[in-house]
């Protein structure tokens, strides 16, 4: 039989317990909520895509384009993990637009949605990093040397292999990242010509 300062002990660890099981419920299922919202944005993004590919009245793309910004902040500060982040970002950016290794990028753009213009763009990412990052680094470089030196998970190909789209496309990268300014991974078409993926540091 249990003593009664036993008892209390039993249940205030119980409680504890409890308590922190909630706490890491809380966490765990924020965190699931939210990679499946950026998730099913991405996907939304894609269909409206491929179904504008599909979709044409006199040559030009018809339907909504639901696309969104994804807003992401960075707060591991171990530089592989910043730059697998921001390769991630980069991936899903062209893949959301229709992007396959070694076939045509989807038509998916309209004269209208040129407005004019001979370039279309897109912000598929604003990365902003965490306090500890801004602390820890006053530059981030090496993001080049991790495209080409890492493998896509599950796929032969590494970053710098897939993102590089195409003889007349390029994939242009910021130099140095300054972790205390937003950094922007953002989609570019050019009229009539090429489709390409651009990275860069600060304000458009």
């Amino acid at each position: 039989m249990f003593s009664k300062k036993g008892t209390q002990w039993t249940t205030t660890i119980g409680l504890i317990a409890l308590l922190l099981f909630v706490a890491l419920y809380i966490i765990f299922s924020t965190h699931v909520k939210q990679v499946t919202l950026d998730t099913a944005d991405r996907e939304l993004c894609k269909n409206s895509v491929l179904s504008r590919a599909k979709l044409k009245i006199l040559g030009n793309p018809i339907g909504p384009l639901n696309c969104q910004t994804n807003d992401l902040e960075i707060k591991e500060i171990e530089t592989n993990k910043i730059h697998d982040k921001i390769a991630r970002e980069m991936y899903l950016c062209l893949n959301q637009f229709g992007y396959e290794k070694d076939k045509p990028m989807p038509d998916f753009l309209s004269d209208w949605d040129f407005a004019g213009s001979d370039t279309w763009c897109f912000i598929c990412s604003n990365i902003n990093f965490g306090e500890s990052v801004q602390k820890k680094y006053e530059a981030i470089g090496g993001l080049d040397e991790y495209l080409s030196n890492n493998k896509i998970p599950l796929s032969s190909l590494t970053w710098q292999e897939y993102l590089n789209i195409g003889t007349n496309d390029k994939l242009t990268l910021t130099s140095s990242i300054n972790p205390k300014e937003p950094l922007y991974v953002v989609f570019f078409a050019n009229k009539g010509t090429s489709l390409k993926n651009m990275l860069i540091s600060g304000g458009v």
